[in-house]
This record gives structure tokens, sequence and C-alpha cells, in this order.
């Protein structure tokens, strides 16, 4: 069996899946469409439009078994003709256990522990990723509640992406919240730990997502979920979490507010978010992705 992933253009990618002579499953991680990259990189821009082409050729190059990260996933498939018979759902592996395994940052910590209300957000800095909508709240969080608040943006950047960088550091300061919103860059393991564990609730604004990890270390950390429910974070972040179908600023602020002052609340979706957390972990997904490519050995 050839599995093959595909997540982003390949031109050799295709050749190899079609000389194959085995088995052949396709493993979909989801292309992010290609026009929130326009303004930015012409260069990822292309591969993001070739790769939703070679989407098409794999599909009609012949394929035995397609697995899927999520519904969401599934659909361009389905969109394309491909039979649903042939469809699998299987989410990506994670290692997110492999946080028991490793120390917190005590610097970070102490950093934190300074009663200011901390939201977070983890994820590489990408324009589908939702940072401006992360500013604007923070903007009118300060509006309505004042200052005792601090948005932590945790992710690494893409040197292509450095005009969409520095789009953002604009933004922060045209805006006036520099001393409210971190932008930490790229962090170790030991603070990426620290920054979950000094956190109070995880803010996600993005506009596309094939699946969503870092909603699944929120929920391992029991942080409560406040999202927008586009592409698949919904079907990631399971049932009773607080999640909106469209973004709209003083709504999320005071949501903010209101659920830090509210303690049970708070520990209501940490408990139900901790629940959708353990149905991803890693043994379950081990016997599925077995069991479902077994089915095409």
């Amino acid at each position: 069996i050839l599995i093959y992933h595909h997540a982003i253009y390949w031109e050799r990618g295709l050749d190899i899946f079609r000389n194959a002579a085995c088995r052949k499953v396709v493993k979909y991680h989801n292309i992010t469409p290609e026009h929130f990259f326009l303004p930015y990189s012409s260069n990822i821009f292309k591969n993001c439009l070739l790769a939703r082409k070679q989407t098409g050729e794999l599909i009609s190059s012949g394929i035995d078994l397609a697995l899927f990260d999520s519904h969401f996933n599934a659909m361009d498939f389905l969109s394309r003709g491909y039979p649903p018979e042939k469809c699998r759902i299987v989410a990506p592996f994670n290692k997110i256990h492999e946080f028991e395994k490793i120390k917190s940052d005590i610097g970070v910590l102490e950093r934190l522990s300074d009663g200011k209300i901390n939201v977070l957000f983890t994820g590489r800095v990408a324009p589908n990723k939702g940072h401006r909508h992360i500013l604007h709240t923070a903007y009118y969080y300060r509006l309505l509640f004042g200052d005792n608040v601090r948005f932590i943006i945790v992710g690494g950047k893409d040197f292509l992406l450095n005009d969409y960088y520095r789009e953002l550091k604009a933004l922060r300061g045209s805006l006036q919240i520099d001393d409210i919103v971190e932008m930490t860059g790229t962090v170790s393991f030991e603070e990426l730990k620290s920054y979950y564990l000094a956190s109070h609730i995880f803010l996600l604004l993005s506009e596309h997502e094939g699946f969503c990890v870092p909603v699944l270390e929120a929920q391992y950390f029991k942080l409560p979920l406040i999202a927008y429910a586009s592409s698949a974070v919904k079907e990631t972040a399971g049932k009773n979490q607080l999640l909106y179908n469209s973004i709209d600023y003083e709504t999320l602020a005071s949501s903010i507010h209101t659920l830090y002052n509210d303690l049970g609340a708070r520990m209501y979706l940490a408990d139900e978010g901790y629940k959708n957390f353990l149905r991803y972990e890693r043994e379950g997904l081990k016997s599925l992705f077995l069991s479902q490519t077994r089915a095409c050995a």
C-alpha cells in the first residue's frame, strides 16, 4: 500500500503516485484557499493554486481509498465526484501527551501570573489564521472592559509572509494595543506548555482550518474555548463549546469578560472540551487508521 499525504503541490509526487504498482491511499490534509496569500506571497499563492489542481489529478489517476482529517476536508473530494463509499474520516495523529514528559518554563509562568486575564492563540502566522480578528477583539476588550488583559499570539512566521507579519504589527500599533497584545514568534516546547498552563481562555478566530490540532491542545490543558465556527473548527472542537457562526468583536470581547468572571461556565466548557480531546487520543486513532487501511489491502 502507498499512502500519499496531500497538503501542498508536489509535481514529482503525482508521477510517483500514478506509476505506483500497488494499492493507493491518499491522506488528505486540506489545501488552504490561495486567495488568502495573494496579497503577500506569489509563491505560496501559486503552490496552493497548483495543489488544488493536483487534487483533481490525483482523483483521476485512480485512488483506492481516501482518508480525510475531517468531513469538511472530504467535501473537496466529494464535490469533484469522488465516490463516498471510498471515503473514510481519520483525524491526524498528534503528540499532545508529549507535554507530560517535559517541564514548564518557570520564567513564562511567573511573568504571566500577575493577575491579568490571559487569552491565548497558538498557530503559525498565516493570513487564514484570523490574527486581525484577534487584534480587533483586543481593541474592543480594552474599550469596553479596560486593560487587565493580555492577548498572547504564539506562532512562528514564514519569511515568505513577512509582509503579512509587518501588517499585523502595524495594525497592533494603529489600534494602540501593543501593551495588551504579545506576539511571541516561535517558542520552545517548554514555553508552549507554560503558555497553555498560564492562560485562562483559548481564542480561535481562524477563517480556514482543515482540522485544528491547537484546539485539542487547549482542551487537553482544560482551557475553555471561544471560537469562530469556520471550516472544520466546529467539527474538531466537538459539542458544548462556545462557537460563533460570525465574527462580532464586541460580542467576542464580552464573551471573554463574561466567561472569565463565571468560574462555573469556564469549568463546564473546560470539562466538555477535555471529553472531546479524549476522542482523539493516539491509541484510538491508531486503531481507526489501521482498520481503515487494512480494508484496502
